[in-house]
Parts: C-alpha cells; structure tokens; sequence
C-alpha cells in the first residue's frame, strides 16, 4: 500500500497541483458551458426550461468525461512514456502497478468531481430537483458508464508523437460531441446523421445518465451497447499495449547489438 500512497500524491500534484490548464479544461469549462446553455443561450416555458435544465446535465458530464479522455488521460500517459518514466518504472521491483492504479484513482476521481459539480450548479443555479443520494448515484454511474470514452484516452495515449495526439484528438471530441447529441439534441439532425451519432459510446453514456435523472429505467439496449463498447476499447488497448511491449523488445534487442559491437 506504502507504493501506491506514495504514487498516488505523486501523481495528484502533477495533474492537480501544478496543472491550472487541466483543471479549466476539465472542471471548470464543462460547468461554465452548462451554466451558459442553460440559463443564456436557450429559451422557453418554465416546464421546457426545467427539462433541458435536468437533461443537459448528462450531455455536459458526458463532455467532460471526453475532455479528461483525449485532453487529459491521453496526453498524461504519452509525455510519461516520452520521457521514458513508465519505462523506468518498469525496471524496478516495484513495477507499474501503482503507477496505473493511482492513474486510475486520480481519473475517475476528475470524473465523479465532474458529475457533482455540474449537478450542484444545477440545483443552486437551474432549480434542478435532485436529492444528495440521487446526485452521487448519478456521479458513480457517469464513472461507471464512460470507461468505453476513458478507454479511447488510453488507446490514443499510445501514438507516437504529440502532434498526432493532439490533432487525433481535436477531431474526435468535436465532431463525437455534436453528432451523439451533447450540444444541441440529435433528433435535430438528418436521420442519416441521428442513426450514426445514436451508436456512438457517448450517445450511450448520455442516454444512461438521462435515465438515471429523469428516474426511468436503464434499457437494455444502452446495456448492451455500453457492453459491446467496452470490449471494443478494450481489445484496442491491448493491442496497442502488445504493438508497444513488441517495440520495447526491438529497441532493446537494437541497443544489445550496438552495445555488443561497440
């Protein structure tokens, strides 16, 4: 536990700590474009008004969870790869276990702060009707079901450079935002469009969250496609952590030779 703990503060003053732009980007900016969809850039009846209120909670956790993913979690994991701090690790007794567990910890902590905060504004800023035990039931399950998007953040952690990081990453939380419906609803768009965006996994995440605030039941459909979206990202992180342990293994045979030659 010793390694973990200590892990654990280590990596909590490099993401929080010393890190403003993390914590604009993935706290502040989501809470920021609820508050200013909700309360300036739309209109209507008071009923319609507390509706979108309670419904736009879910597309603004569902963004920042997406923001942490590719913004975040990726950019995180690929400069300590970079700088060869992963690789370090994994040469000493005390592995890397602690270092991803804490990673871990730390993520799904910004997430569940994420969900609370935005909850709070709705109900202080909104008017929003949700009790304390319904505000936390809501913040673990938007942890719960957005792993497929935190999964993506790790599979994207592994391309080599960057540049290709960053710009995979801007057309993917852009675009994956407007067509699964987190800025303005889908049933606005083409039905070609609507079909695309409702088989996205954070078209899926959006509409578990919208169940559990508007107390309705979690069909099984979202089930199966949070599922199905689970296996996905996760078969694509172990492949790119099997295409980078072979590249590990190249670049260490390469430098054996060298050294040998030498």
């Amino acid at each position: 536990m010793g390694p973990f703990i200590k892990q654990l503060k280590f990596n909590f003053k490099r993401l929080y700590l010393r890190n403003r732009g993390y914590q604009i980007g993935t706290l502040l900016m989501p809470v920021a474009f609820y508050a200013l969809f909700t309360k300036i850039m739309v209109k209507g009846s008071g009923p319609e008004m507390m509706m979108y209120s309670k419904t736009y909670i879910a597309s603004m956790v569902i963004y920042s969870v997406l923001i942490n993913a590719l913004f975040g979690v990726a950019q995180f994991l690929q400069e300590d790869r970079r700088v060869q701090l992963v690789q370090n690790m994994e040469m000493t007794p005390a592995g890397t276990s602690s270092y991803y567990l804490s990673i871990s910890v730390l993520m799904a902590g910004a997430n569940l702060v994420s969900a609370i905060l935005i909850q709070l504004v709705a109900i202080l800023e909104n008017g929003v009707d949700l009790t304390a035990v319904m505000v936390i039931e809501t913040a673990v399950l938007a942890v719960l079901g957005t792993l497929p998007i935190m999964l993506v953040g790790i599979a994207y952690s592994y391309l080599k450079s960057p540049e290709l990081l960053g710009a995979l990453s801007n057309v993917t939380v852009f675009p994956l935002a407007m067509v699964s419906g987190l800025w303005w609803p889908i049933s606005i768009m083409p039905k070609w469009l609507r079909q695309i965006g409702e088989l996205t996994p954070t078209y899926i995440s959006k509409h578990i969250l919208d169940s559990q605030l508007l107390n309705k039941s979690i069909s099984h459909n979202d089930m199966m496609g949070l599922i199905v979206w689970l296996l996905i990202t996760g078969a694509v992180v172990g492949l790119a952590v099997i295409r980078d342990k072979g590249g590990l293994r190249f670049d260490v045979q390469q430098t054996t030779k060298t050294e040998k030659n030498i």
